[in-house]
């Protein structure tokens, strides 16, 4: 058997070694890198899970607030929802809205509480009454009128608004809309 030198056996240890970092760097390493990235890839949807239950603890807890602030006021959510079901109220409210702004009202309501149809998404016994209001007047005092229908104390949603010029600088403004109540 030889006897290798010790520079022989120093220069076979370094090529070992270096055939051995090769390997590892070429073909170890790189299922690691694909550990890795996998692992980083989880982490990362879990992170994105984390950060939407934050944001939703963060609503849950603004919605608890909000609640707690509706508790203190006047109105309830109990009361949004008008119980008089022949909308005499609401009718008087709309004319005397018209009247503080100098507009000539036609309301024509085509539906009574009894015939009406649930109202689509509601979870109670929430009911829709359609109208529709037509307006005579100056087109500014029909603007402040729309705005004003913002701010009923009662619930209700205009789905169309059609306005036509007539003489003396006037319009004729036609509201289509719903009375929402609960029965």
């Amino acid at each position: 058997m030889q006897h290798f030198s010790y520079k022989y056996k120093l220069y076979l240890a370094i090529g070992i070694f270096i055939v051995t970092c090769v390997a590892l760097f070429s073909y170890l390493f790189k299922l690691m890198d694909n550990s890795n990235i996998a692992l980083a890839k989880g982490t990362k949807e879990k992170y994105k899970e984390y950060q939407d239950l934050v944001a939703e603890q963060k609503n849950y807890e603004a919605g608890k607030q909000d609640i707690a602030s509706l508790a203190k006021k006047a109105i309830q959510p109990e009361d949004f929802f008008s119980r008089d079901t022949s909308l005499v109220n609401e009718i008087k409210t709309l004319e005397s809205t018209s009247k503080n702004f100098n507009l000539s009202l036609d309301l024509s309501v085509s539906g009574t509480a009894d015939k009406a149809v649930k109202a689509p998404g509601a979870a109670g016994p929430i009911v829709a009454i359609p109208y529709t209001v037509s307006l005579d007047g100056q087109f500014d005092k029909t603007v402040n009128f729309m705005e004003n229908l913002e701010h009923l104390n009662f619930i209700t949603h205009i789905r169309s608004v059609n306005i036509t010029a007539q003489e003396n600088n006037g319009i004729k403004a036609v509201l289509s809309g719903n009375f929402y109540i609960k029965k």
